[in-house]
């Protein structure tokens, strides 16, 4: 355990050398939601009917900026690189398995974005003039909660595609549809809560929506306490079935990489 923390504190602190470049990506980040805030003001300004109010819009979209950035995952192209072109061998090696790296880098790159995120954030709810949400100790710990859950589930999908590499000659299909999906039922194109019925219930019980919507539906007490609980028991079972996943396309992915002499 103690190999583990050093190694994810290594890859933390090697994070910040690469603060331009994660600087660049924050601001591609950021400037999703707020081109989807502008064209949703834009419709309510012009007279246009919404599925919610103008308010509930700014809201979501500028809480969506920090919930966002600690829930992202880039490594399955890296990692479907390294497992083409042979260079996993290397990590292989190493005394815990490669993914401890990589969440390390993930954790260090997360604080990074937060540092530039964080101001902007304030400013714009200061320009919108919104205030935190007067939240109960027990919603803001189950936003903690299912924001950590989001990550984690996250972080494991982002694995899994990156694995199936070991498969696929190309698997940037997979990763391209899998992106898809999540642009349309995690929440960052429109909101779940404003979707039609039929797509709000089956967004329920597919993955994307908790790796992104659920900890902010809490945060804008979308949910009712039945529909928070349920919420918080499917995201387990997503992590849980997300870990046995991801272990086994590791186990079978390097037996078949060492199958073929890799």
């Amino acid at each position: 355990m103690k190999k583990l923390f050093s190694i994810l504190k290594l890859q933390i602190i090697d994070s910040f050398t690469y603060r331009g470049d994660i600087f660049l990506y924050s601001l591609s980040g950021v400037a999703h939601p707020l081109i989807m805030l502008a064209i949703w003001l834009t419709v309510i300004n012009s007279g246009g009917q919404t599925p919610v109010s103008r308010e509930d819009f700014i809201q979501y979209y500028l809480f969506l900026l920090v919930v966002k950035t600690w829930t992202g995952a880039w490594s399955a192209p890296f990692i479907a690189s390294d497992i083409r072109l042979g260079q996993i061998s290397s990590l292989l090696i190493r005394p815990v398995p490669h993914y401890f790296f990589l969440l390390g880098g993930n954790i260090g790159e997360k604080l990074i974005k937060t540092l530039y995120i964080g101001p902007l954030l304030i400013i714009l709810m200061i320009l919108f003039n919104q205030r935190v949400p007067e939240l109960t100790f027990w919603e803001w710990s189950m936003v903690g909660m299912t924001w950590m859950g989001a990550a984690t589930l996250t972080f494991i999908a982002d694995l899994c595609v990156g694995f199936t590499a070991f498969w696929l000659d190309n698997s940037e299909s997979v990763e391209d549809g899998y992106d898809l999906l999540t642009h349309i039922f995690s929440g960052q194109l429109i909101p779940i809560f404003a979707f039609p019925f039929i797509l709000q219930r089956i967004s329920m019980f597919l993955p994307f929506r908790y790796t992104l919507s659920l900890p902010l539906e809490i945060l804008l007490r979308r949910l009712s306490p039945q529909d928070l609980i349920s919420g918080v028991l499917i995201q387990a079972l997503w992590i849980g079935a997300g870990l046995w996943l991801v272990l086994m396309l590791w186990r079978k992915g390097l037996k078949r990489y060492s199958a073929v002499g890799a």
